[in-house]
């Protein structure tokens, strides 16, 4: 039994383990390329850094989602981000600084690609009392 819960705590210690993580087949990342070529907010694959894992299972003893490719890109030349593509096993990739990003998910058994969202990760400025009301106050000049 301690045996069968060393295995059980170093599976989930591991966080990235191909057991419980798998990365998904470049085949199918192939697929799910060629067929975002034609989505028009995507556009140019190379202007993106491209993640791609498998989607979270809801089955609490298989974590990934083998049938379910997961993706998000950020654009390339902002930030840290370098045009390529990633096969991952999870993405645990945060960013919070503006940026065009699109993300989505592709269903390996049929081929149907979602975009879930694609645009800027900052809605556009909107001027706030502050920027409408010039602040006064006493002049530092002497």
């Amino acid at each position: 039994m301690r045996r069968f819960l060393a295995l059980i705590v170093l599976a989930f210690a591991c966080g990235g383990c191909s057991l419980l993580w798998p990365k998904p087949e470049a085949a199918d990342v192939d697929r799910l390329e060629q067929a975002l070529r034609g989505q028009p907010c995507i556009g140019d694959l190379s202007r993106w850094e491209r993640h791609y894992q498998y989607a979270v299972s809801r089955a609490w003893l298989r974590p990934a989602d083998t049938d379910h490719i997961d993706f998000t890109f950020y654009q390339a030349g902002v930030g840290h981000f370098v045009a390529g593509r990633r096969i991952e096993s999870q993405d645990g990739l945060l960013y919070d600084g503006p940026a065009e990003v699109a993300d989505g998910q592709y269903d390996v058994r049929t081929g149907a690609v979602t975009v879930e969202y694609c645009g800027s990760n900052f809605p556009p400025a909107s001027p706030g009392p502050a920027d409408n009301h010039p602040v006064s106050g006493p002049s530092n000049s002497r």
